[in-house]
């Protein structure tokens, strides 16, 4: 494998070189090298390519992947989404008595909500943070060991990708779940938050 910095040397090794491969640092140096490569060839032979001209099958494989990973993800997120929705209202009803005697105080039924919906961030953010951390620790360990995935070596090696892989932990990817978990808990929050607005206090107090 040759580096970006190494590729002047296959213009000094005069035609004995019938192939050559190079490495870049990410997928979006790929397109920039590429295109300093056919610019410095400017000939119809050699010709340059990208790994996704070469290996389209791998290509096809990434994209149904990714296209799979986001149903099972929506799907996920829709499971998620009505879950947190139960436990709250579960939570508003369990507690109808406690705002009764509340709001019979004096506690403006918007002042609930708002102890509702802190309440329920509090607890989204304290998990959130508790997973991330977790989270983090454990891609850590497999980006510095890799992962081993029994019976696919031979898969793998048709594609050129080696037996042991290594996950990556970027800000994207450390973020971008509990932010829309955040904004599901949010959003499944209100619902039950509105129906402490029509709450009676007397009725709400002889609750069961």
């Amino acid at each position: 494998m040759m580096s970006l910095t190494d590729f002047d040397g296959i213009f000094a090794m005069e035609g004995t070189v019938h192939l050559a491969v190079i490495t870049v640092p990410s997928l979006a140096s790929v397109g920039p090298v590429k295109k300093a490569l056919s610019k410095k060839l400017n000939t119809g032979d050699p010709v340059v390519y990208d790994w996704m001209e070469i290996l389209p099958g791998l290509l096809q494989s990434i994209q149904m992947d990714l296209a799979s990973g986001f149903i099972m993800y929506l799907i996920l997120i829709i499971v998620v989404a009505f879950s947190i929705l139960n436990t709250f209202l579960m939570s508003i009803f369990e507690r109808t008595r406690e705002f009764g005697v509340m709001m019979a105080l004096g506690t403006s039924p918007g002042r609930l909500m708002r102890i509702v919906m802190l309440e329920s961030a509090a607890i989204t953010v304290l998990g959130m943070v508790m997973g991330m951390i977790l989270g983090a620790l454990v891609t850590l360990y497999y980006q510095r060991y890799g992962i081993t995935i029994e019976g696919t070596a031979d898969i793998l090696k048709q594609y050129g990708i080696p037996e042991r892989l290594y996950p990556r932990l970027s800000l994207l990817s450390l973020l971008a779940g509990p932010a829309l978990v955040f904004v599901i808990t949010f959003l499944s929050s209100v619902v039950p938050a509105f129906r402490i607005r029509r709450m009676d206090p007397v009725t709400a107090m002889n609750h069961a």
